[in-house]
């Protein structure tokens, strides 16, 4: 890891930056949402009270910082997120970056050495300061503020890939809208990861289609030739999109693979926002009753490593041969990505 061409980057592009912003940047780039644990947790109604006061602006939305990080910028005319959905951004940033101080040190000392356009004395002054502090976050010099007013949140660089997604459901929300959103797409592209995030962020129900298997007495020849055909979409249907259509509440059975039968039921309660994540949640059958659709792709390349990394060579062998050409096939049959108003490359 070495921050400082990005760094440069920020200096040529706020000529206005002191040593302490330089400070401040790789302070960030390396520890992430840092403060965190020391000053409290910033709750949503602090972003909200900045971004009611923040002028939108013609900025990008977003801007790196390096070590897989960014700066969200509230003010952006793009930024058309609720500040809830900021906060559970910032927060799984928070959760999954790992910094270490030796790194910082690091980074810190390679500056030292090159601190251009500052001399060698001030970055060392500012880094004595620092170490003085025992490392407490680093705040902007009031020059930058007064010449840039910065309002941002950082933010891994990854999570921008849905923000398009999260506008869409912010949007719904806002207008009261009831919203059942379906995550379908090929395995190892991240369609639980993303389930999963949008669960916590939207304190919401996330359904998983694994728990729909077909029963073992179920999967016959013939039911198996058929383009999703190894998902149980009869009981799918039935348990949840008629419930979630009605408005009342979801009971579904939940099945288990290792042992082959239904081991127990989930009971969900409606929301605002109710997840389906899984191969398979798009089929025609109940394609209709969604009103948010978002298909996942990744490289075959990736997927694979994904799969080996994950199931071990033996599931591998059974993905290749058997699962994935299963999936593409539904894939290809009804078009599930064109279906979808959504698409992502987890791999870009």
């Amino acid at each position: 890891m070495n921050l400082l061409p990005m760094l440069k980057e920020h200096c040529a592009r706020y000529p206005a930056m002191t040593t302490q912003d330089c400070v401040k940047l790789l302070y960030q780039a390396v520890l992430g949402p840092s403060h965190l644990g020391r000053n409290g947790i910033p709750q949503p109604s602090y972003i909200a009270n900045e971004m009611s006061k923040a002028k939108k602006r013609d900025l990008p939305l977003s801007e790196s910082i390096g070590n897989g990080l960014c700066r969200l910028h509230l003010d952006s005319l793009q930024c058309q997120l609720l500040p809830e959905t900021i906060h559970g951004l910032f927060m799984e940033t928070a959760r999954k970056h790992k910094g270490t101080l030796e790194q910082l040190q690091e980074q810190l000392a390679l500056w030292a050495k090159n601190p251009s356009p500052f001399s060698k004395e001030d970055a060392e002054k500012e880094i004595g300061q620092l170490e003085a502090s025992s490392y407490a976050p680093v705040s902007h010099s009031e020059v930058y503020h007064q010449v840039y007013d910065p309002h941002y949140r950082l933010i891994q660089e990854k999570l921008l890939a849905y923000v398009p997604l999260l506008a869409a459901i912010d949007q719904r929300m806002q207008s009261g809208q009831r919203t059942l959103l379906a995550i379908d797409g090929r395995c190892a592209s991240g369609k639980s990861t993303l389930g999963q995030l949008l669960s916590d962020i939207y304190s919401c129900p996330l359904i998983h289609m694994d728990d729909f298997f077909l029963p073992f007495p179920r999967k016959t020849p013939e039911r198996l030739a058929e383009p999703g055909g190894n998902v149980d979409r009869e009981r799918f249907h039935e348990e949840v999109i008629l419930p979630y259509q009605a408005a009342q509440p979801l009971s579904y059975g939940v099945y288990d693979c290792s042992v082959g039968a239904i081991t127990r039921k989930n009971t969900v309660e409606q929301a605002p926002l109710m997840i389906v994540e899984g191969s398979y949640s798009l089929h025609p059958l109940y394609q209709d009753a969604y009103d948010l659709k978002v298909f996942l792709s990744c490289d075959p390349e990736l997927q694979s490593q994904r799969i080996m990394e994950r199931n071990g060579p033996e599931l591998h062998r059974r993905f290749v041969e058997a699962w994935i050409p299963m999936e593409e096939q539904y894939f290809s049959t009804f078009s599930i990505s064109k279906q979808c108003d959504f698409i992502i490359y987890s791999d870009n």
